[in-house]
C-alpha cells in the first residue's frame, strides 16, 4: 500500500536534483544558440529573457524529460516577460532604496579611505553585502511556488498572489527546499565555476537562468499540465 505524502514532486521524473544538467542535456543547442545572444543584449531584451525563463519552465512541466526549448517570440513570451519582470521589479524597489540609504549611512561612519567618492561606493557595496540575503529570500518565497502555479494555470492571480505563495511553500516546504538548493547552486556554478574555467559570464548566466526554470518546475501543483499557449 503507497500512501500519499505531502510535499511530493507534481510528475514522475521532475526532480530538483536533475536541474543543474537540465541545460546540458542532448538537444538544448537550439536554446543555447538564441539565448545567449538574447543576454548578450539585455538592458534591451530584458522582457524576451524574464519570457522565456517561464517558457521554459512551461516545457518542463510539460515534459521533463525534454531538453531547454529554443526561445519561440509569441505574445505570450512578450506578456510573461513583461509581468514577471514588473513582479521582480517591484519587490526589488524597496530594498535598493534600502541600499542607497543605508550606503550613505555606512559611508559617513566608516571611512576606509579619505575620497569622499570611494568612501560612497564602499558603503553601498557594503549595504549590498547586508540586503542581499534578505532579498534573496524573498524571491524564493514568493517566485518560484507562484511561477509554477502560473505556467501550469495561466491564471494571473497564480503569479501575484503572496498569500499563494506562501501557501504553496508551506504545503510543500521540501520540494521548496530542494528546488531552491538546485537553483542557488545553479548560479553559483554559472557565476563561480564555468567563470573560472573561462567560459564566460553569459554562459554560466544562461546555464542558470535553464536549472532555475526546471527547479521551478518541479514546484507546478502535483495534477498540472500547462496552460495552452
Amino acid at each position: 500500500m503507497r500512501l500519499a505524502v505531502p510535499g511530493r514532486r507534481a510528475a514522475s521524473g521532475l526532480s530538483p536534483a536533475h536541474a543543474l544538467a537540465y541545460p546540458l542535456r542532448r538537444g538544448s543547442g537550439g536554446a543555447w544558440l538564441v539565448g545567449l545572444p538574447l543576454l548578450l543584449l539585455f538592458p534591451l531584451t530584458f522582457v524576451l529573457v524574464f519570457g522565456y525563463a517561464l517558457q521554459a519552465t512551461r516545457a518542463s512541466v510539460a515534459d521533463s524529460a525534454s531538453p531547454p526549448p529554443r526561445p519561440h517570440l509569441d505574445g505570450r513570451l512578450l506578456r510573461d516577460g513583461a509581468l514577471t519582470f514588473a513582479l521582480v521589479a517591484a519587490l526589488t524597489l524597496p530594498f535598493v532604496v534600502l541600499v542607497w540609504i543605508g550606503g550613505g549611512a555606512m559611508s559617513n561612519v566608516l571611512h576606509p579611505t579619505r575620497d569622499a567618492f570611494f568612501n560612497r561606493i564602499y558603503g553601498l557595496l557594503a549595504a549590498c553585502l547586508l540586503i542581499a540575503i534578505p532579498w534573496g529570500l524573498l524571491l524564493l518565497l514568493l517566485l518560484p511556488a507562484n511561477v509554477a502555479a502560473y505556467c501550469a494555470s495561466g491564471r494571473l492571480r497564480d503569479l501575484l498572489d503572496p498569500v499563494l505563495a506562501f501557501r504553496r511553500v508551506s504545503e510543500r516546504f521540501l520540494d521548496w527546499n530542494l528546488a531552491t538548493v538546485a537553483m542557488v547552486t545553479g548560479w553559483l556554478l554559472g557565476f563561480a565555476a564555468l567563470g573560472l574555467l573561462c567560459v564566460g559570464f553569459l554562459p554560466g548566466a544562461f546555464y542558470a537562468i535553464l536549472v532555475s526554470a526546471h527547479a521551478t518546475a518541479s514546484l507546478a501543483p502535483r495534477t498540472a499540465s500547462p496552460s495552452p499557449g
